[in-house]
């Protein structure tokens, strides 16, 4: 059975969102006065058994320790808005070993009641959890912070498959999330109005149904990824990422392998799409991203101006228009960014260059296929160049003489037909 609404209302009695420092510094000196206690967890010989007994004895600055087991509560683990940790145990290569598993029957964690950073949640197997939305962790106006913990096989039916944040800022550090899904959009983690910080972490194999394999970041949210990547998630639109009416910020991310599914003629973005969304997106790096119709890395419609700097894209595909890039009615800016194959941007000139580039906008021994549609010269290419008729449009000036004339007419029909 859901709990969104019961989330919701008693979230809204919380609601802080971004402005909680204040309240955080008070909680912090509060916790410093009073000495924190280790509380143990196991099945056997510990304080306590079940973990939300646990948190229930807990006062703020008190650790919960996690015996190496795997711990199915029956029902969802709320944090009930304390700062408490919630510490797992580790093999020796560092990795989570205790288990909090949902059983596919309801959510595994919650933080609805104005949890803030001193919330945190280490060294976690989340798995197995099934909810409406956040199928692993719910979080509405709290920011917990999650560290060395690993997302897999959770599932919402309506969004987030593995996280759910709304009005939340939680920080993620060194997490890896696999095997998430959802019904609808944001099969891994959606943020709702929320401004996630999520730093080293790993998304492969999650899946949506609609938008956002991995991610799905809509309404006025502005999370900020470092050093991410993102593998092989699949959804129709934005197997990687979709950003609706967002503006996120990736600095040394990659995306290899997302893509879509669903029918051909509806599917943009294998590896991101942006929806009146400006995206800022610093040396990351897109290879070998399927996009059904548009777009194999990157779609951009409705308005969207993202902002790519030394950004690389390589061996990305689609069986229509813009293997890396497909803009409609947007415009990026591309600053010292590297195409290493030809005719990767549809329409060719869409963007605006900022200059140190390394991108052409035509191939090889076929200059006259001015739409990079196909591997020849055809009807679309003359409508293109009669288009640009008298113009200095470089795309279309096949000799480069400054303007699209005859020349250039008869330069076109010289190579008609398939290039060779």
């Amino acid at each position: 059975m859901s709990t969104v609404p019961s989330f919701l209302a008693r979230a809204e009695a919380n609601r802080v969102f971004m402005p909680m420092a204040r309240l955080e510094l008070i909680a912090l000196l509060l916790a410093s006065s009073v000495h924190a206690e280790t509380i143990t967890v196991c099945r056997e010989g510990c304080d306590h058994a079940s973990v939300n007994a646990a948190i229930e004895s807990a006062s703020d600055g008190d650790i919960i320790q996690l015996a190496a087991e795997a711990f199915a509560e029956g029902m969802v683990i709320d944090t009930l808005g304390k700062a408490v940790v919630l510490r797992g145990a580790t093999d020796r290569k560092g990795l989570p070993v205790t288990i909090l598993d949902g059983s596919y029957e309801h959510g595994v964690l919650l933080c609805i009641s104005g949890e803030g950073p001193g919330t945190r949640f280490e060294n976690l197997v989340v798995r197995n959890g099934s909810a409406v939305t956040g199928g692993g962790l719910a979080s509405v106006a709290s920011s917990p912070t999650i560290v060395n913990c690993r997302f897999e096989a959770n599932f919402a039916s309506s969004l987030g498959g593995a996280m759910w944040n709304y009005f939340s800022v939680p920080r993620l550090v060194d997490c890896v999330f696999v095997g998430n899904g959802s019904a609808e959009s944001a099969g891994a983690v959606y943020n709702g109005t929320s401004a996630p910080d999520i730093i080293r972490c790993v998304f492969r194999e999650n899946s949506a149904t609609d938008l956002g394999g991995a991610i799905g970041n809509f309404t006025d949210s502005t999370p900020r990824f470092e050093d991410c990547v993102f593998m092989d998630n699949v959804a129709l639109e934005g197997g990687g990422m979709f950003n609706y009416q967002s503006d996120p910020e990736l600095i040394d991310c990659a995306f290899i392998g997302n893509s879509f599914y669903g029918n051909l003629g509806e599917s943009f973005g294998g590896g991101m799409v942006n929806e009146a969304a400006s995206p800022v997106l610093e040396n990351c790096a897109f290879t070998a991203n399927y996009g059904g119709e548009f777009g194999g890395a990157m779609a951009n419609i409705s308005g969207s101006a993202p902002i790519l700097e030394a950004c690389t894209f390589s061996n990305n595909q689609t069986a229509g228009l813009g293997p890396s890039i497909y803009n409609a009615s947007s415009v990026p800016t591309l600053l010292d960014c590297v195409f290493e194959e030809c005719c990767q941007i549809e329409p060719p000139r869409s963007f605006f260059d900022g200059g140190g580039n390394d991108l052409a906008t035509w191939c090889d021994g076929c200059r006259a296929n001015i739409d990079c549609r196909g591997d020849a010269v055809d009807a679309g290419d003359l409508g293109m160049l009669l288009a640009a008729w008298n113009s200095s449009d470089q795309q279309c000036d096949l000799n480069g003489d400054g303007l699209v004339d005859g020349q250039d007419l008869g330069q076109l029909f010289v190579e008609w037909g398939p290039c060779r």
